[in-house]
């Protein structure tokens, strides 16, 4: 689960199917810009949403799934009621 920074060539690499998440968040538990990638075709679109929420060149994670994003969200809010710093991404 490597950062990386959102760009039209990444996300027109990455497998259809995956969660992408924006390292960047409008509060700690919503990221601005967070989508299951979509089929090649539907890419564009895709990006001018990415575009749309300002998370363009910044950096992203891919996930899996969504499930996969909320078990680390889950642990990160864990971590924040008990006064413990954590970085996610």
């Amino acid at each position: 689960m490597d950062s990386h920074k959102l760009k039209k060539k990444y996300l027109m690499g990455l497998k259809t199917g995956l969660y992408l998440v924006s390292n960047i968040h409008s509060n700690p538990m919503q990221s601005i810009f967070e989508e299951v990638v979509s089929p090649i075709n539907d890419r564009n679109d895709q990006w001018d949403r990415i575009l749309q929420a300002g998370a363009f060149q910044r950096l992203c994670r891919s996930f899996k799934n969504k499930s996969e994003y909320e078990k680390l969200l889950a642990e990160v809010n864990y971590n924040l009621s008990k006064n413990k710093k954590r970085i996610i991404h």
